[in-house]
């Protein structure tokens, strides 16, 4: 009790109320009595109430009355929890007048056990004080079990080797907390990795007989054991409590080392079970201990979980925001063992947790484990990388101690509004509006989730076009600056833990830095480019832009710096001194860059004043090349027509245009090419056709000899207003090719044709076709004489596929389609999926995996993208080119792209994902379908695709890889480039597996999905698809002046 009394006391100092006097009496029940000072001391004392039938030592009843303040409690558990209610209240649901309200509750928790974890082998290592406030918080918050994690970082005496001597749990330390948890009703559970994640240990050379791979103890030798055996005497002996958790999660490789041999004979279930119950009769039999044990891999054997001890607690896991967890339940609770639900916070190897997912992810699971009978919760905590601070973990301690005592019932937006008075103490809602806002961050386009690995990326140097960096950094700094605001605010009315925010504010001001270095690079970028273009006599202009750019350049070094100083001071309040320089490491490597940066402007400017020229903002690495678009600028303009004697190809036009387009380092076939241009009145919106000759041939010959055979061929081309230059057309063409390396052709445009061009940014509602194509049908279906499998021009009228143009018109339900004369895809809006891929050689049959909703079909995002209704706006209507961008809710834009006579398709996405998949019939290639095919990545790698009834089990993947292919013997392909970006490339059947895509991959935003019939070997396809529409190594293009007809 007094424990209870000194928090009940502290609580009341800091509200400013005279502490009352305490009255306690235990004859019925364990109870407490406050009374203000001066009353009477022989106070009737209210009857005992009657608790519910089957009540647990933690049930207790809280009166608050007018003059007095009575808790009972069915245990001595209860009343001290009916004292951290009565503490809450306090602190939390105070009157202006500084009064609580009259009431009654009767309370109870919905799980035995409630523990929240402590990740201490990652890097950071708590400091005793540390884990004792931890503990006492957590109790505040209704937690009666604290465990941590451990792989390595705990002071073994027999094996002093493994851990670090700066960064490990020490026997003694564990032996107080211990004794110091007791006294909050809280049990500490002890943690030892006993099979996979050892690659810490293994790394030493002692112990690599040991290693079943890098990362796995092997279990067929018999030194594993008694190793196992040594860490175990070490721990086990310091922790009363019953259970210990022996994890055993994650076990990839096993069945591939020393145990090969055992896998084959009985498994690699088999053998991991063996294993398990190895462990299970080392802690019972020498330790007393009831082995707790992670579920995942067992789920992956459900034939041999029945070989597994019933003793043993299993404890599922899960961390995504899934809106039902049973099926991770169920097998265990049918299978007659207790089980624990572990949910987790979401803060590992991120800027701050993604408390959106963590909040659903909590209820839910625990809701799902409440019903089923779960033993308890552990609310798991997780610091892969290493850059964890303690302090922002509280709001999802928080949350799982709430949904754990109440099943998960609770509403969120009730928790929001509430725990920013509960935990600090402040008056209004201010931390619950602040991660409201910092929530959404983690779902903005380009942000990579709010990955700490996203704000190590140096995106200073600008890579991007200057509207999508100043689009995406607004974004983030509209949510980011206000969120800031609310936690300061909180932060001044915190009467209690304010030293906690700072670990929140440190988190936002890393993502406002995000927003605001991507804004100063642009504008560093900027400024130089005007210094360099000033007439070359400004001397003094030029210099007093360099020092603006040195300016800018400073303040965001220097903020970089400030940050790291700021994470080193909040680290070494809470941890020990190792692993922090893997962090501040990296903060030093930011600066550095910097100062390189600094000292080339420095000698930028020296050189400046000695007369010379400044150099390129690209050879500073102030500006980098950008990656997520086509060029639209030709290389050189040259003031003379092009050839203005050759002969004049369409008498109707009033001026032709010149172009010349070099191949450059690479073959190039069915390459795009598209300008910007600055025409005159009455060309810009007029139609367009034109001619290319390849170099080496004769003059141009008339129209009617330009054919596909020809040496002077006419191809698709179209002016469209520029989305990216107001004021601008641009020209859009397909060159079918070849262009070999360091060849040209040189390009005719011939404008003024009668007929208007039509304008295209428009919305599909009002979409329509070319003024040369027939119009569409009221249903959405193809114009009258054109049959779905149809070319858009009849094969007999049009020899040439690429003439024969592309066109777009209305699909029901707000899609539309786009087809050529090689492909019909359905474009919806749903996650903008490309619904339908039908192929015109194969009659129509579409690739896509069937349906139109979640994420069947191609051009995947995942969530929230892939059921976020996009809206659809038309670029280009043909014929040369169709092209929509679609814009999803979070302002993440997707630009679809297909050109005549092609069997590809181009995505640019405004900002780079790690995921993206296409989803394809798995009757096309999968092993158990009609038609087996093979795969091939970039690298070489190919062998069989797999079977659909082994799902993702199935998926084959490749890293660094620029493309990937599957393919079978009927000449039917699906492949997929990323043609600038090296990237994490899987294959898989078909169906939910996925076809083609990325996933857990570098950062990529450009893509280009072949489907359709091979017409050469499939690694020439991709290979000419990749250098053809390589961004990196665009064409050379030349203009040439506008030509007057003569």
């Amino acid at each position: 009790m007094d424990i209870l009394a000194q928090s009940i006391g502290e609580e009341m100092r800091r509200a400013g109320l005279d502490e009352p006097r305490r009255l306690q009496r235990e004859d019925k029940a364990p109870m407490f009595r406050l009374l203000p000072a001066g009353t009477q001391q022989d106070r009737p004392v209210a009857v005992p109430p009657a608790f519910r039938p089957n009540a647990t030592e933690e049930d207790y009843w809280l009166r608050v009355g007018p003059e007095e303040v009575v808790a009972w409690g069915k245990g001595p558990a209860g009343l001290f929890y009916a004292g951290q209610t009565l503490c809450q209240l306090l602190r939390a649901n105070r009157s202006p007048e500084d009064r609580i309200a009259c009431l009654v509750i009767e309370d109870w928790p919905s799980l035995r056990w409630r523990c929240f974890q402590d990740d201490m082998t990652r890097g950071p290592s708590t400091k005793l004080p540390s884990l004792q406030r931890s503990i006492q918080l957590g109790a505040y918050l209704k937690h009666n079990l604290w465990t941590y994690y451990m792989e390595y970082q705990y002071a073994f005496r027999k094996h002093p080797d493994i851990g670090p001597p700066d960064g490990s749990l020490r026997p003694e330390e564990l032996k107080a907390l211990v004794e110091f948890a007791k006294k909050y009703y809280t049990e500490v559970l002890g943690n030892q990795q006993s099979f996979g994640h050892f690659g810490w240990i293994l790394r030493h050379e002692k112990y690599a007989p040991l290693r079943e791979t890098s990362d796995v103890l092997t279990p067929v030798r018999e030194e594993t054991y008694r190793l196992l055996d040594d860490l175990y005497s070490e721990v086990c002996p310091l922790l009363p409590f019953e259970m210990f958790n022996v994890c055993c999660d994650e076990t990839w490789g096993l069945g591939k080392g020393p145990s090969k041999a055992l896998a084959d004979k009985i498994g690699v279930g088999g053998v991991y079970v063996q294993h398990i119950r190895r462990l299970h009769a080392i802690l019972r039999d020498k330790y007393k201990k009831r082995m707790m044990m992670w579920g995942d891999i067992i789920l992956q054997h459900p034939d041999q979980l029945e070989q597994i001890p019933k003793d043993v607690i299993m404890l599922t896991w899960g961390y995504g925001p899934a809106e039902n967890f049973e099926h991770q339940i169920i097998p265990f609770r049918k299978a007659g063992y207790e089980f624990f639900v572990c949910p987790g916070i979401s803060n590992w190897s991120r800027i701050l947790p993604d408390f959106d997912v963590a909040m659903k992810n909590i209820q839910n699971f625990v809701r799902d484990g409440a019903k089923h009978g779960a033993l308890g919760m552990i609310n798991t905590d997780w610091e892969d990388d290493g850059e964890a601070l303690q302090g922002y973990r509280w709001h999802g301690h928080a949350w799982g101690g709430e949904c754990a005592w109440n099943a998960g019932a609770t509403r969120p937006e009730d928790f929001q509004r509430r725990i920013g008075a509960v935990l600090f103490g402040e008056r209004g809602d201010h931390f619950g509006q602040a991660i409201t806002l910092l929530a959404q961050t983690h779902r903005l386009p380009g942000m990579d989730g709010m990955s700490n690995r996203r704000f190590w990326q140096n995106d200073f140097p600008p890579a991007r076009q200057a509207a999508a960096i100043r689009r995406s950094a607004d974004r983030l700094l509209a949510l980011v600056r206000p969120a800031i605001q609310h936690l300061q605010s909180c932060q001044k009315e915190a009467t209690v833990n304010a030293d906690l925010l700072d670990s929140f504010l440190h988190g936002a001001r890393r993502m406002e830095l995000v927003g605001q270095r991507m804004l100063d690079g642009l504008e560093a970028a900027q400024v130089y480019e005007k210094a360099v273009a000033a007439p070359a006599g400004s001397v003094q202009e030029k210099v007093a832009l360099l020092e603006k750019v040195e300016e800018i350049v400073r303040r965001s070094r220097d903020a970089h710096q400030a940050l790291g100083q700021e994470f080193a001071r909040l680290w070494l309040a809470d941890c020990k001194p190792y692993a922090l320089d893997w962090t501040m490491k990296r903060y030093e490597q930011m600066v550095r860059w910097y100062d390189e940066l600094l000292n080339k402007l420095a000698e930028a400017k020296k050189q400046l004043q000695a007369g010379r020229a400044l150099p390129s903002a690209e050879s500073l690495g102030l500006v980098l090349p950008p990656k997520d678009s086509r060029r639209t600028r030709p290389h050189r303009i040259e003031p003379q027509p092009l050839e203005p004697e050759s002969v004049w190809l369409v008498p109707e036009a009033s001026d032709r245009l010149g172009l010349r387009i070099g191949a450059g380092q690479a073959d190039r076939r069915e390459l795009p090419v598209q300008i910007d241009l600055s025409l005159p009145e009455g060309l810009a919106d007029r139609a367009v056709r034109a001619f290319a000759l390849s170099a080496g041939s004769p003059k141009p010959a008339p129209p009617a000899e330009a054919s596909a055979g020809s040496a002077m061929r006419e191809i698709p081309a179209q002016l469209d207003p520029s989305p990216d230059n107001p004021g601008q057309v641009r020209l859009s063409m397909l060159l079918p090719g070849p262009i070999g390396k360091g060849q040209s052709v040189a390009i005719w445009v011939y404008l003024g044709l009668p007929g208007r061009r039509e304008a295209s940014d428009r919305p599909v509602d009002k979409t329509t076709t070319q003024a040369n194509s027939a119009g569409p049908s009221p249903t959405g279906e193809p114009p009258p004489g054109r049959s779905a499998s149809s070319s858009t021009a009849d094969p007999a009228e049009t020899a040439d596929p690429y003439l024969s143009g592309v066109r777009t018109y209305p699909a029901p339900e707000g899609g539309v389609w786009l087809e050529n004369s090689q492909v019909r895809i359905l474009l919806g809006p749903e996650g903008a999926h490309i619904y339908r891929w039908e192929l015109k050689g194969r009659g129509g049959r579409d690739m896509t995996y069937p349906g139109q909703s979640g994420w069947a079909g191609f051009s995947d995002l995942g969530e929230p993208n892939r059921s976020a209704r996009h809206q659809l706006q038309r670029l280009a209507g043909g014929p040369a080119l169709v092209q929509y961008r679609a814009v999803d809710p979070q302002g993440l834009e997707k630009t679809i792209s297909l050109f005549a006579g092609t069997s590809w398709v181009e995505v640019i996405l405004s900002e780079p994902v790690r995921y993206y998949w296409d989803f394809d019939d798995p009757k096309n290639f999968a092993a158990d379908g009609p038609t087996p095919g093979q795969y091939l990545f970039s690298n070489g790698q190919t062998g069989a695709v797999g079977r659909q009834a082994d799902g993702v089990h199935a998926q084959v993947a490749a890293a660094g890889v620029h493309w990937a292919i599957k393919f079978n013997p009927q000449k039917l392909a699906l492949g997929m480039v990323s043609p600038e970006t090296p990237v994490m490339m899987k294959v898989a059947p078909g169906g939910g597996a996925g076809g083609v895509g990325i996933e857990q991959s570098p950062l990529a935003g450009h893509f280009v999905t072949f489907a359709g019939l091979l017409q050469q070997e499939p690694k020439d396809l991709m290979d000419s698809l990749r250098k053809t529409l390589d961004f990196g190594h665009p064409p050379e293009i030349v203009l040439y002046a506008l030509q007057r007809k003569p």
